[in-house]
């Protein structure tokens, strides 16, 4: 289509010369480039809107995103999806993390892996990220960093078998609960 294109405004342009010249139509070349300039834009359209998309992430327009979050949520285990994002790698490439709650444990790689081509089939997104969450449903990752004292702090508390809320199989050393730290922690994950 572009080849074709670009041979139809040649052609135009050297039958604008012809028969301006011949003929004395001054105003045929103007309106031959008024001509060539909406051909330009009609075929450049689409690459300016996919263009402009790729460079703001947004989600591929074949793509629902509601569906995708419906699949997941019709996952076995799967209680909740949040922090869902979908959005195009390149022309080809679409890539998807979220994160989902799963009550009764990680369900292991082999639960992942089958998702994932499950995702790539439906809905053609080839690469995913998935994060396995254990909380409560009403935990979620608001600012997905976490302070926590170095792993020599750590070595050197007494620990309590207490699991920072949000954190999954995180043990709060004694020393930190109720100090600022835990404060942190609780407001900085969950919401």
């Amino acid at each position: 289509m572009h080849v074709i294109a670009d041979a139809l405004t040649s052609v135009l342009a050297i039958a604008a010369l012809t028969f301006g010249s011949l003929y004395g139509w001054l105003w045929l070349d103007p309106l031959v480039s008024l001509l060539i300039v909406v051909v330009i834009v009609a075929n450049s359209w689409g690459l300016l809107r996919d263009s402009t998309s790729l460079a703001l992430h947004a989600v591929p327009l074949h793509i629902d995103s509601k569906q995708v979050k419906s699949f997941l949520m019709q996952q076995p285990g799967v209680k909740d999806v949040h922090d869902l994002h979908i959005w195009g790698m390149s022309t080809t490439g679409i890539a998807l993390s979220a994160h989902l709650l799963m009550p009764e444990g990680h369900p292991g790689d082999r639960f992942i892996d089958q998702l994932g081509h499950a995702l790539d089939h439906e809905f053609h997104i080839n690469h995913t990220t998935l994060q396995i969450e254990i909380g409560d449903a009403g935990t979620h990752c608001i600012q997905g960093v976490i302070l926590w004292p170095s792993p020599l702090e750590l070595a050197a508390l007494p620990m309590r078998g207490r699991i920072c809320s949000g954190v999954a199989s995180s043990v709060v050393p004694e020393s930190v609960i109720g100090s600022p730290f835990q404060a942190r922690c609780s407001r900085g994950l969950t919401r």
